[in-house]
C-alpha cells in the first residue's frame, strides 16, 4: 500500500506563508509612499473597498490580502516547481501584477460602478510600486527559503 506523498510536501504551506509575509512588505511600502504624498489609500485600504464598498478599512484589507497573498504564493511555488526555478522573481512579478490588475478592476467596479475608472495617478503609482515591491520580496523569500534548500 503506497502512501500519497503529495500531502507531505510542506513547501506549499511555506510558500503560502511567504506570500502572506510579502503582503506586509507591500503594505509598508504603500504607507511610505503615502507619507510622501503619493496616493490616497494604502494597499490594504484599497482592497478592503471590495468588501466594504465605500469605507476603507485596514483590518478588512489585511484579511483579504492574507488570503490572496497565500494563494498567490502557493501558485507561484507550484508554477516554479513544475517549470523550473530559473526566473523566480519574474514569475512572482507576473502573478502579482496580474492579480493587482484584477483587484483594481474589481475595486473600481464595486466602488465606482465602472470597470476602468479614472482617479489621481498617484493612487495607481502607489499601488503599482507596492505590488512590484511585494513581488520582489516574495521572489527573494521563495528563492532563499525554498529553492536554496532543495
Amino acid at each position: 500500500m503506497e502512501i500519497n506523498k503529495g500531502l507531505n510536501d510542506d513547501k506549499i504551506l511555506v510558500a503560502g506563508v511567504i506570500g502572506i509575509a510579502s503582503t506586509v512588505v507591500g503594505e509598508i511600502c504603500s504607507w511610505i509612499l503615502l507619507s510622501f504624498g503619493i496616493g490616497t489609500y494604502s494597499t490594504y485600504q484599497i482592497n478592503s473597498l471590495i468588501v466594504t464598498y465605500n469605507k476603507p478599512s485596514i483590518l478588512v484589507g489585511l484579511f483579504l490580502n492574507l488570503i490572496m497573498g497565500g494563494i498567490i504564493g502557493a501558485a507561484v511555488y507550484l508554477t516554479l516547481k513544475k517549470w523550473g526555478h530559473d526566473h523566480i522573481i519574474m514569475v512572482s512579478l507576473g502573478y502579482t501584477l496580474v492579480a493587482w490588475m484584477f483587484i483594481e478592476i474589481i475595486a473600481n467596479g464595486v466602488v465606482d460602478k465602472d470597470l476602468i475608472a479614472t482617479r489621481v495617478i498617484g493612487g495607481y503609482v502607489n499601488q503599482f510600486i507596492s505590488a512590484v515591491i511585494h513581488a520582489v520580496a516574495k521572489g527573494l523569500m521563495l528563492k532563499w527559503f525554498i529553492f536554496n534548500r532543495s
